[in-house]
């Protein structure tokens, strides 16, 4: 291998890769002895140098070699940086929305009757509720409506912030209302019901019942407890038990007055024809 006459020991020259050495010696067959320049700056803010490892090397070069590129490659390999730049700009952009949006939601999500907000939005509510009668409905039964299209689903709220959903028959909002809780399955529905309706019975039943002496709500709630297997009380079963025999009661009373008053217009009736 040629010996650079040029070449002395001593001498900071540079390897093919860039790096900055010191020629230490040249071995018999030609090939250099080098150690890697360092540079640390010292306690005074200046610069000072050492030596590094030391590497055996075929080849040096007194100027640092500079990698040609073909201009058509250095046009291309710039706007692929540039696209790698303008796609890193829109990934952050994407990653940035997506976290405002999902904080976003989780706000909404505090308030009752949102819960299910982002689900609804990523149509994932397969159940409903129905607070009417506690059933638990699919999307397409709750929702849908053969004969006349599809029913009106929307969010009702006041200014208290209380907020729910309801389902109109019709799909203008001309029929009646119908409150519903949304669910991501079955299983969820069953979990929500049960909840609401241990909820509602148990309001219905101390506040309206007992506070009020109302019983037409803690009745049909617990019709409904029972039918869909929510557990009640002794108390209210024997409350619920002498509410019927009173309703019966006075079913029987009203049965007898209408079948008297039916006596009398018939016995009338036989009086005015002479029979």
């Amino acid at each position: 291998m040629a010996i650079n006459p040029d070449f002395e020991i001593g001498m900071e020259l540079f390897t093919k890769d860039g790096r900055r050495v010191e020629l230490l010696a040249v071995t018999v067959d030609g090939v250099y002895v080098v150690s890697q320049v360092l540079r640390f700056e010292d306690y005074d803010g200046g610069y000072g140098y050492s030596r590094g490892e030391t590497t055996f090397e075929e080849e040096l070069w007194s100027k640092a070699p500079v990698a040609v590129v073909d201009e058509e490659i250095a046009v291309a390999e710039k706007k692929l940086a540039e696209a790698e730049r303008l796609r890193s700009v829109r990934l952050s952009e994407a990653l940035n929305a997506e976290r405002e949006v999902k904080d976003r939601l989780a706000k909404l999500s505090k308030y009752k009757g949102l819960e299910h907000l982002e689900a609804f939005i990523d149509g994932k509510i397969t159940h409903f509720v129905d607070l009417y009668s506690y059933d638990i409905l699919t999307a397409a039964q709750a929702i849908e409506r053969r004969e006349y299209g599809p029913k009106l689903l929307s969010l009702f709220g006041d200014a208290k912030g209380n907020l729910e959903w309801r389902v109109n028959e019709y799909k203008d909002g001309s029929g009646s209302w119908r409150e519903m809780l949304p669910a991501t399955s079955e299983e969820d529905a069953a979990s929500i019901r049960s909840e609401r309706l241990s909820s509602d019975l148990a309001d219905a039943y101390f506040e309206e019942f007992k506070k009020k002496g109302r019983p037409y709500h803690f009745q049909t709630k617990f019709k409904a407890a029972t039918k869909h297997g929510i557990p009640v009380t002794d108390q209210m079963r024997s409350d619920y038990a002498d509410l019927a025999k009173i309703d019966l009661k006075k079913a029987e009373e009203e049965a007898l007055r209408s079948c008297n008053q039916a006596n009398e217009r018939l016995a009338r009736i036989r009086s005015e024809l002479g029979v």
